[in-house]
């Protein structure tokens, strides 16, 4: 099971049980402790940054989602930097510790959301820049 939420324009959701708490979508990432998992993809089709966060109000039976996609917003060229060299770092498999703290103190969520899946799964599922368009429109 999953339940992701990419929140429109003047749409202000209850992020109150999730592990970010109430200002999930307005601080950083780095706001955030306790995450056991990351993934993060830089390229044409669609870039985004998710982390999984064992903890919040339903920790029992779900764990936290928080990520940045494209799709609500395309990133400045800082944060597309930071994208793209985190995400060579843990293609080539270099230690990715200090790009992850960099990326996570300069970045804030813009999406959300529970699961009882994995990244694996979830990273699986991310769509394209255009499949999401076609979809949204």
């Amino acid at each position: 099971m999953l339940f992701l939420v990419f929140p429109k324009n003047n749409f202000i959701p209850n992020t109150s049980e999730h592990a970010g708490g109430d200002n999930l979508l307005f601080t950083p990432f780095s706001s955030k402790e306790s995450v056991t998992d990351i993934r993060v993809n830089a390229s044409r089709s669609v870039s985004y940054y998710i982390e999984e966060n064992p903890v919040g109000e339903f920790s029992n039976l779900y764990s936290s989602i928080a990520g940045y996609s494209e799709f609500l917003m395309p990133l400045d060229q800082e944060k597309q930097k930071l994208f793209y060299r985190l995400s060579e770092a843990l293609v080539i498999g270099d230690n990715v510790s200090e790009l992850v703290v960099n990326l996570r103190n300069k970045v804030i969520p813009n999406f959300y959301g529970y699961s009882i899946e994995g990244l694996n799964d979830l990273e699986s599922a991310i769509l394209t820049l255009t499949e999401y368009r076609l979809m949204m429109k």
